[in-house]
């Protein structure tokens, strides 16, 4: 026919499957604003109108609120409390549907003009005004101790985005919110679902990533209804970001199953992103006496690691070079054994454990800002504890002294930092963790005969000073924090804590698999032991330690505090043991330290028992499988 093919310069080629499911995603973004609109105000007719303007408002530049606005959001009150409901959940709450492309990082921020929008997770409702000042105490407070976020996204772009994130946020700025602390019980075990949900969405964002960070480094307080999987979600972690790419944030497209072209810049927060999992994921692991896995340096070539390790902040940069030694250190004294030592292995302990304090010693320079030597009197406490592993530690007068110097040095920088920014109440996990290693280091120096070694009156003042930051670190009365404080006061006040049924010193440490919190495990058993009713879990140790020399004094006046032990003075133990305090012996308590909850778990196989005892499972019938031949 002699026709010409010609393409006209307009036109486009088009990828129909993207464009589809562009459409989709579109769709779907709306029909959660629309739903979200009706539940607000089902009666207004603007409702669609506000939903497209919201999401038209995702691809356009926004600005912050001004410090006008937001102290105004956090100082005023709503309307009302917070609403209590019984209508279902939203059904925005279900996650996003985006695909692993492009970082989602909250880059923008919402029109200041533009009001937060009510919003209720199952029977909680929060109104606008309230998600505004919760929103804001977290940007101020929290924020700075896990900055995943560029700049501060607003809530309506946030809940657009991921609903998940959103209430992950609530969650944890509630937490100290002066209008209504109540919810966040409420809103714990709501937020812990999703967290979990979120972890089998077909299609994962990087706001997924952000919230179980957050989740995991706040972990919330235990309801002893159910267990906790706070541990759980935190070895999830780092898989779930590998899944994304992040472990390979210039190999990124290889994890996709689209097209995608990340700047340097996108590049660079990833590989910040991937830090963060990394440490948050070490330091629960490390801090809840389990073994953290070494991430750094398995999943990258070298150079590449070189390269974005550079990149990072170096405030960043130097956690991870802490947490990387503690991890290391860890490593090398499991391998060379810590259940049953040797006189030579508890040397080459001594030797290795000089070797990796050196390490963190050489980085002290770089520490200049009052975080980041928190975070290295952290690890510092981590790796020195282990010098309780030995069996005569007691007579070890350098070990002793840096036990204490360290405790020492770790509590009054953590107090001097709340004194100066109030930091305690908003402090991570690893904060309480390190500052209950430090406590008990301290109670088991000073009531084992190592106290000989120790200005006694300083060391007591430090061990009071102790007390009184478990005191501001209480969220909740049935939190960590509050039933460590009593359980420490119990301790102290103790006649048989350390001691052999005869009277003499038992400092030998029984729980030796659970790493730098095995001496704090060990002392939990000392107070299960006298007032918990626990007794014959840990049969004595062949190696005892020396004979006390002089037990401290519990009467004296503490210097530095000025607070005396009747301030914290408990009933004497034959008293304890009849009107013990009804938390201690819930279960919960031994949750938060890692612990199965009770004796269920521990249940023996069957295929164990013999015959005549599966009746007393109600398995009349069933018989025991005959012994292997050989």
């Amino acid at each position: 026919m002699n026709l010409q093919c010609v393409i006209s310069d307009p036109f486009k080629r088009e990828h129909k499957r993207r464009r589809l499911s562009e459409l989709e995603r579109e769709t779907s973004a709306l029909r959660r604003q629309l739903q979200t609109h009706e539940v607000a105000d089902s009666s207004s007719p603007t409702s669609m109108l506000l939903a497209a303007a919201q999401l038209d408002a995702m691809s356009r530049p926004l600005t912050l609120p001004s410090p006008e606005v937001a102290r105004a959001a956090s100082t005023g009150r709503s309307s009302g409390p917070p609403l209590l409901s019984s209508a279902p959940i939203d059904p925005a709450l279900a996650g996003p549907a985006h695909p692993i492309s492009a970082d989602s990082t909250f880059t923008t921020i919402g029109d200041t003009q533009e009001p937060t929008l009510p919003r209720r997770l199952e029977s909680v409702e929060l109104d606008g005004r309230t998600i505004d000042g919760i929103f804001d105490l977290y940007y101020r407070r929290y924020h700075p101790w896990l900055p995943i976020f560029n700049h501060s996204g607003r809530p309506n772009f946030i809940f657009t985005h991921s609903p998940f994130l959103f209430w992950a946020i609530i969650g944890i700025g509630v937490r100290r919110y002066p209008a209504d602390p109540s919810v966040m019980k409420a809103l714990s075990s709501s937020i812990i679902d999703m967290a979990l949900m979120s972890m089998k969405q077909r299609d994962m964002s990087l706001s997924t990533i952000k919230g179980l960070l957050l989740v995991v480094a706040w972990p919330f307080p235990k309801n002893g209804i159910t267990s906790d999987v706070t541990f759980a979600i935190a070895g999830a972690l780092p898989h779930l970001a590998m899944q994304l790419g992040l472990h390979h944030p210039t190999a990124t497209q290889d994890f996709a199953r689209v097209r995608i072209k990340l700047t340097e810049a996108e590049i660079i927060r990833r590989a910040e992103l991937w830090a963060w999992c990394v440490i948050v994921y070490q330091r629960l692991s490390s801090l809840m006496g389990q073994t953290p896995f070494i991430l750094v340096d398995t999943v990258q070539d070298i150079e590449q690691r070189r390269r974005l390790i550079q990149s990072l902040s170096p405030s960043l940069k130097l956690q991870l070079d802490f947490q990387n030694i503690v991890c290391r250190a860890c490593k090398a004294l499991l391998e060379n054994g810590l259940q049953i030592m040797s006189n030579d292995q508890e040397r080459a302990m001594s030797v290795l454990l000089g070797v990796f304090i050196a390490q963190i010693k050489d980085l002290e320079y770089l520490a200049v800002n009052a975080m980041d030597q928190l975070f290295m009197h952290v690890s510092y406490m981590n790796l020195l504890v282990f010098y309780f592993y030995k069996s005569n530690w007691t007579s070890d007068a350098e070990a002793v002294t840096q036990l204490f110097l360290r405790s020492n040095m770790l509590l009054e920088h953590v107090d001097r930092m709340d004194k100066d920014s109030q930091v305690l109440g908003y402090a991570p996990y690893q904060v309480i963790a390190g500052t209950i290693i430090a406590s008990y280091t301290l109670l088991r120096l000073l009531k084992t005969s190592a106290s000989r070694f120790l200005e006694v009156e300083r060391a007591k003042s430090s061990f009071f000073l102790s007390l009184n930051i478990s005191k501001r670190l209480i969220v909740d009365n049935d939190d960590l924090p509050s039933r460590n404080l009593q359980l420490l006061t119990l301790l102290w006040n103790s006649e048989k804590a350390f001691k052999d049924a005869d009277g003499s010193e038992f400092s030998t440490l029984r729980i030796r698999s659970r790493l730098a919190m095995s001496p704090v495990f060990d002392a939990v058993w000392w107070w299960r032991t006298e007032f918990g009713g626990q007794s014959g879990a840990y049969p004595p140790a062949e190696v005892k330690s020396e004979p006390p020399l002089e037990a401290p004094a519990t009467n004296s006046t503490s210097e530095g505090t000025g607070q005396s032990i009747e301030s914290v003075q408990q009933p004497t133990p034959q008293q304890s043991l009849q009107q013990q305090p009804m938390p201690l012996l819930e279960d919960t308590f031994f949750s938060d330290l890692g612990w199965a909850f009770d004796d269920n778990f521990f249940l023996s196989d069957f295929s164990l028992e013999p015959t005549s005892n599966f009746e007393q499972y109600g398995l009349n019938g069933f018989t025991a499988p005959p012994p292997l031949k050989s």
